[in-house]
């Protein structure tokens, strides 16, 4: 009986550990002397402020099966290159450990802040969810589903890009939702952007 409730703790503790979701949750960095920094998980965006309000989106991610993917939104003050990372949400914390990444800053930001769980914002990135969904993601077979959720759909564009930024695909969405083949893609971590108007949804396909 012992021998089954600590098989069953261990399950429980790697499962608390592996498989919480970083969505809608908002934590707080802090590495004295270094400034604190907030960071709010949306459904694929990272959001953060150096105040604790008026947060602003950083960079686009992905966490699955404690792997943690991150690529910095053109614009701001960051790498254009992918990081990956193992990630561990256990009770309130939350620690990084690195797998690789080339961007200095945000390696450092990552590893060598504590990160404590001040609270469920609720968010979710409701433009993502309600203007763009995407899977599935990782895209493993290479047949990738575009869709726009609601009746207000409009004649879209959808580009996808390598780390470097350069454009490997791109195509006019013609309806609501519209299933494109990537599978010429090498494997991979690619960002994209959902173009009407002057509207860009940014996202991020694992391929």
């Amino acid at each position: 009986m012992k021998k089954l409730f600590l098989l069953f703790s261990l399950f429980v503790a790697f499962e608390s550990t592996h498989a919480q979701s970083l969505a809608g949750t908002e934590w707080l960095g802090t590495n004295p002397p270094s400034p604190n920094i907030w960071f709010q998980f949306g459904t694929d965006t990272v959001y953060y402020t150096f105040t604790g309000s008026g947060f602003t989106p950083l960079s686009l991610y992905t966490s699955s099966g404690g792997i943690f993917t991150i690529a910095d939104l053109t614009g701001t003050a960051a790498c254009t290159s992918t990081g990956t990372y193992n990630y561990s949400y256990v009770g309130n914390s939350l620690t990084f450990t690195l797998i690789s990444d080339n961007c200095v800053n945000r390696r450092n930001t990552l590893l060598n802040y504590t990160w404590t769980l001040i609270g469920t914002t609720g968010m979710d990135d409701q433009k993502q969810n309600s203007r763009l969904v995407v899977y599935p993601n990782p895209c493993v077979d290479g047949l990738l589903t575009v869709s726009v959720p609601g009746n207000d759909f409009t004649k879209r564009e959808i580009i996808l890009c390598d780390i470097s930024g350069r454009v490997v695909y791109n195509e006019n969405m013609e309806a609501a939702e519209t299933r494109i083949d990537i599978g010429f893609l090498q494997h991979g971590i690619y960002t994209g952007y959902c173009l009407f108007g002057s509207e860009k949804i940014p996202f991020i396909v694992i391929r």
